[in-house]
């Protein structure tokens, strides 16, 4: 029984490697066949690839020095199904590519015994990433891959996915800036279903849309573990919220979520907004940079629901409007330790400031209130001025720039008369409108 050929150096061609592979089908017991340096294509080669698919013997297939061959890729694909010593292999630097990938990833469907590949440097790109991961779903021995230096973001993706389901004590998933996209979160997800020790995933700055973050959620809807979430600087958007609702409608463990920097617009906003405002575990979110007026408000409202020890609220300028005033509104039924609020230039108008002046009849604290520029006129004003008569402790009142007209001005004055406020431009008004000063001079 033929156990070793060796045919370097001989220029056989593609037909001669073609002849010698029909002749050696049979030959079970083959071990070693060395056709280097023999002009062979990479054709004739992936026909030698077919011939020997089923020797379980073979365990070294030299091709090296044929140039249009994945030589190497081959190589290792032998050595890694049939040498059943193999626990370790290198192969940096080797130029394998995707179609080599896809021989290595073969080989590592059944694989048993090899524990380390290394795989850095060859110019695998997105196709042969995708064909290492679905061998990986089935090999449970490699504990460790590397594939740094290739050209597809999602390498270090698959390295980390391994690493997740090697190691029993792997708690904080922190690869923000690494452009690993959709597919690479599938990649960790999948390695996270087995993981039940999880606690922070840090995927921030990855080129992750809306699709990617669906992954995510999917796991993170059953998951106890994780507490901590960041996706800064992402592409979700609307519909993206809606999957995190989604999931934080179910989830009870995450307590900081930071979305920073996507595409979340007014509505996604609103999604959020309508299961956060019911969720008691989520001490922090941050939507900063998201391009919606709604955004800040709802930060603001996760912040004053959990934090009993603000005393001050400063929202300037923001445009939250009588929507984003809604949240704020919620908030301060749970937090009644302000002593402050300015929501100056919001533009919350009678509706929002019908939100507020509900909340303001059992408000103990507040002293201080700016509703400059907000575009309230005079219901609003009748609004605020119900309120007045029931805040015992209010000094100081700014209502400059808005619409409250001569009507306003009067619900405002009578409500002053039993106000505590000291500090107010309501008394500048009364003189545009000549009212009789005396009456309020209490």
């Amino acid at each position: 029984k033929l156990n070793i050929l060796d045919l370097r150096y001989n220029k056989i061609g593609d037909q001669g490697a073609l002849c010698v592979g029909e002749a050696l089908r049979e030959h079970m017991a083959l071990r070693v066949l060395n056709l280097s340096s023999n002009e062979i294509s990479a054709a004739a080669a992936d026909h030698f690839y077919q011939f020997f698919q089923n020797k379980n013997k073979l365990v070294q297939f030299d091709l090296k020095g044929n140039a249009e061959c994945d030589a190497t890729a081959m190589e290792a694909y032998f050595q890694i199904r049939n040498n059943k010593k193999t626990i370790e292999l290198d192969l940096r630097s080797n130029q394998i590519g995707d179609k080599g990938a896809k021989y290595i990833a073969d080989a590592l469907q059944n694989n048993t015994t090899l524990m380390q590949l290394d795989l850095r440097s060859n110019n695998i790109e997105d196709k042969g990433v995708e064909d290492l991961f679905d061998a990986l779903k089935n090999n449970k021995t490699l504990k460790k891959l590397r594939l740094t230096g290739n050209r597809d973001g999602r390498f270090i993706a698959l390295e980390t996915a391994v690493c997740i389901r090697s190691q029993k004590n792997f708690k904080q998933l922190l690869l923000s800036s690494n452009r690993i996209g959709n597919n690479g979160v599938r990649y960790l997800t999948e390695a996270l279903r087995h993981n039940s020790i999880i606690s922070t995933i840090d995927l921030s700055g990855n080129q992750i849309d809306d699709k990617g973050l669906h992954y995510l959620t999917d796991f993170l809807k059953n998951n106890t573990s994780v507490h901590i979430l960041k996706l800064n600087i992402n592409s979700i958007t609307n519909m993206g919220a809606t999957y995190i609702a989604e999931m934080l409608n179910g989830n009870k463990t995450i307590t900081v979520l930071e979305l920073n920097s996507n595409k979340i617009q007014d509505k996604g906003i609103e999604n959020l907004a309508d299961v956060i405002i019911k969720n008691k575990t989520l001490k922090t979110l941050s939507l900063t940079k998201n391009p919606s007026v709604l955004a800040v408000a709802l930060e603001k409202f996760v912040d004053l629901q959990q934090n009993k020890t603000i005393t001050g609220l400063e929202l300037c300028n923001c445009n939250i409007g009588e929507e984003g005033m809604k949240y704020i509104a919620d908030a301060l039924n749970y937090n009644k330790a302000l002593i402050e609020i300015n929501l100056e230039g919001n533009q919350i108008g009678n509706t929002g400031a019908q939100y507020l002046a509900d909340v303001l009849e059992h408000y103990p604290t507040l002293v201080r209130l700016n509703l400059e520029d907000n575009g309230i006129d005079g219901q609003g004003a009748q609004y605020l001025a119900n309120a007045l008569e029931t805040i015992l402790v209010l000094k100081e009142l700014n209502l400059n720039k808005n619409i409250i007209g001569e009507q306003g001005a009067k619900y405002l004055a009578d409500a002053l008369t039993t106000s505590k406020v000291i500090t107010s431009n309501i008394f500048q008004l009364f003189l545009t409108f000549t009212l009789p000063m005396e009456k309020y001079s209490s």
